[in-house]
Parts: structure tokens; C-alpha cells; sequence
């Protein structure tokens, strides 16, 4: 503060910004760890498919962040709403139609995919089955994976980040309850289904 006090609302922002990043980690984490429980080489199997899914994330969400960011944040500084709500509909919605035309066609050829990835490796054929209902599951739940990275910038650069708390704990409660019941359900891709219903 102006006094050489601590702020609490920078310390609050900070709490919160650490709290959702956390989150976005171990979601993939505990949706594995609990995945596990049932089915025995989980782990990897399940990372296969995530980081397949992670490709596109770093590249479309990553880029939007890069580009969208600082416009967001002179266009909350400079006071002017229209621009500010302008480039948030048109960053939300750049992002679900790219995210839509990846994750169709990938969702549909997933299997292909997965045969050309792995294919001079030691996986199973079961094993190539399980990671492509995986693929394919994971890039249904592309775009709200997208929006759920883009909503913290969002949310900081027009300084919102104190719901950003209570929206970490709503996930993570999904997850771990959707987890346990999908996956003893329907295995490694219910506790994929599970990841993608908390994003």
C-alpha cells in the first residue's frame, strides 16, 4: 500500500490466482491417481491421452492468453467497457470455434490417431483402444478445458479474481465425486469423462 503496509486485496488476488492455478495441475492428477485405484497402469495410459490433448491447449490458449491480455487489461484501465466486453466475446468465441474444429475431427479419427502415435511401442491393442476412448473423450471437453484457462486471465486483468477461490473448490469437488463414480463405472475413460465434466 501507500504506506509500506501489506495490501490485503494483492495478498487475497495472490491466494486466489495460486489457489485456481493449483487446481488447473492437479486436475489431471487426481482424475489419474483415483483412475488407478481400478486398473493398473493408469497412470500411464491416462498421461498418454492427456498430453495429446495438451497440444492444442499450449498452442490456441496459449497464443489467445498472449495476444488478449494486454488489450484486456488497457481497455479496464482506460475505463471503456464496450471495448472491454468486445474483446472478451470475440477472444471467447475465437477460442470455441477453433477448439470445436480441432476437436471434432479428432474425437471422430481418435483411433487413428492413437495407431499412428503409438504405433512402434510396446501398448496393447487394449491398451491403444483405451487411450483413443480417452483421446476422443478428452477433445469433446476441449473447448470448456479452453474457457476455464481463459477465465483467469480474464478475471485478473479486470480485477475479478475474488470468485476465482470459491470456483477452485466447486471443481474440485466435482472432480474427486465424479472420479470415484465414473471410474468404477466405466474404468479409464470414466475418469476421463470425470476430468472433462470438472473443466
Amino acid at each position: 500500500s501507500k504506506y509500506n503496509g501489506i495490501d490485503r486485496g494483492l495478498l487475497a488476488s495472490i491466494f486466489n490466482a495460486i489457489s485456481f492455478s493449483a487446481v488447473l495441475i492437479l486436475l489431471p492428477i487426481i482424475a489419474r491417481s483415483i483412475s488407478s485405484i481400478n486398473y493398473e497402469g493408469a497412470l500411464s495410459l491416462f498421461t498418454y491421452a492427456y498430453r495429446i490433448n495438451e497440444l492444442p491447449m499450449a498452442l490456441i490458449v496459449g497464443s489467445i492468453v498472449t495476444v488478449m491480455l494486454p488489450t484486456i487489461s488497457s481497455a479496464y484501465l482506460n475505463k471503456s467497457k464496450d471495448d472491454l466486453r468486445g474483446i472478451i466475446v470475440i477472444s471467447l468465441r475465437v477460442t470455441i470455434f477453433i477448439c470445436i474444429g480441432i476437436s471434432i475431427p479428432v474425437a471422430i479419427y481418435a483411433h487413428q490417431i492413437t495407431e499412428l502415435i503409438f504405433l512402434s511401442t510396446n501398448l496393447t491393442t487394449t491398451d491403444i483402444s483405451l487411450i483413443s476412448s480417452m483421446i476422443a473423450i478428452s477433445f469433446m471437453f476441449l473447448p470448456f478445458r479452453a474457457l476455464l484457462v481463459l477465465l483467469f486471465p480474464i478475471a485478473s486483468s479486470i480485477n475479478a479474481t475474488n470468485k476465482i477461490g470459491i470456483v477452485s473448490i466447486i471443481i474440485l469437488t466435482t472432480l474427486i465425486s465424479s472420479s470415484f463414480i465414473l471410474s468404477n463405472k466405466f474404468g479409464l475413460s470414466g475418469a476421463m469423462f470425470a476430468y472433462g465434466i470438472a473443466n
